[in-house]
């Protein structure tokens, strides 16, 4: 009786959340022996809306505001997958230049997303400069957005068929004076914080996820790629114009926190290269074709390689102006079963480096 008293007192479980201002309305329960992590395992529903079931009523083009809302960080991957999946239904070819301005879309919102995760592991670790920086320069690409849409975070302007409007005049010269701005920006991130030895001594060496266990368990997107693992759709079954663009897929060695943020970074270099080519190759001509309101019988499944890895969208037809289902596969639902595995035998202190080098987006788990 007393070891069994003796055992209860060394171990505690801890419900972290879903208040918690750092936990996203995410509650996670952790097992500790004093500063020590036992097992720690995600509770995630919190904030489920029923999307998918919502979306059997509503009519295709309505569809499309609820999915911005799964992971609003990154709306404009999201509408693409889901959009891909209509028009293959519908048989729609999408005239090229809304091809370009898709894929010049998702890329801005890739780094929006980027930032907005670099914002909060500057918070968790004590860069709070930096993360006044990266809040500061996502407005700069968020108001960059909203010269475009109308719109600064939930866009609604990818639809099937192409885009909803044509870009506005002195668009192009916007643009492009941001991205010489921003990748100077990069690179004093780069100096003052990816290469500061206080970040790389919370980082390194914590929360390690080997090869054969990131493809074990599912893992996706950055956080697979920072396992060492090239992996990414644009490349493997490429979509849009991606293959006509020249960027490469970064990666990691060891696995750990750190890998995976400098894999993000990274991947905001590769995006400013993207968004660039984007614009410089980008045809004159039509933005948009008329796609029907009744969508024959059918099935499609499409894939996109969103900001936290690939997003799937399966969608089912029979003859008429809805969706007959709709289901969603997100990158943050796959990646927080990666949680538990890599935060044994860390410190407390360690838990929020370790939950955000995931990057998960609690409603993009949810849906």
């Amino acid at each position: 009786m007393k070891e069994s008293n003796a055992a209860l007192l060394k171990s505690r479980w801890i419900s972290w959340g879903p208040v918690h201002p750092a936990s996203g309305q995410l509650r996670v329960l952790f097992d500790t022996d004093g500063e020590h992590l036992l097992g720690a395992k995600v509770d995630i529903g919190y904030v489920h809306r029923g999307i998918e079931k919502m979306a059997e009523n509503r009519f295709f083009i309505g569809v499309i505001p609820m999915l911005e809302k799964i992971c609003i960080l990154d709306a404009s991957n999201y509408d693409l997958g889901y959009v891909r999946a209509v028009e293959e239904i519908h048989g729609v070819d999408v005239p090229e230049r809304a091809r370009y301005i898709r894929v010049f879309m998702c890329e801005l919102n890739r780094i929006t997303s980027h930032l907005y995760w670099t914002a909060l592991m500057a918070a968790v670790t004590g860069f709070y400069t930096i993360l006044m920086w990266a809040i500061n320069d996502r407005e700069l690409l968020l108001d960059l957005g909203a010269e475009y849409t109308g719109q600064r975070v939930s866009y609604i302007y990818i639809i099937p068929g192409g885009v909803r409007q044509d870009l506005p005049s002195g668009f192009k010269e916007k643009a492009f004076e941001f991205l010489d701005y921003f990748e100077q920006r990069l690179k004093i991130l780069y100096d003052t914080f990816f290469t500061n030895k206080l970040f790389q001594m919370r980082t390194s060496g914590v929360g390690v996820l080997k090869k054969e266990d990131a493809l074990r368990l599912g893992a996706a997107g950055p956080t697979l790629r920072g396992s060492g693992l090239k992996i990414d759709v644009r490349k493997d079954d490429p979509y849009e114009v991606y293959e006509e663009m020249d960027f490469k897929i970064p990666t990691g060695e060891r696995g750990d926190a750190y890998d995976r943020c400098m894999v993000r970074f990274h991947e905001m270099e590769q995006s400013t290269k993207i968004m660039r080519q984007a614009l410089e190759s980008m045809p004159d001509g039509p933005v948009k074709v008329r796609v029907p309101w009744i969508a024959p019988k059918g099935e499609a499944l499409s894939r996109v390689e969103a900001a936290r890895g690939e997003a799937d969208f399966y969608l089912l037809t029979q003859r008429g102006s809805k969706p007959y289902r709709l289901k969603i596969s997100t990158p943050s639902f796959k990646n927080l079963y990666l949680f538990s595995h890599i935060s044994r035998g860390h410190l407390v202190a360690d838990l929020p480096v370790l939950l955000f080098s995931l990057d998960p987006f609690p409603l993009d788990a949810d849906r």
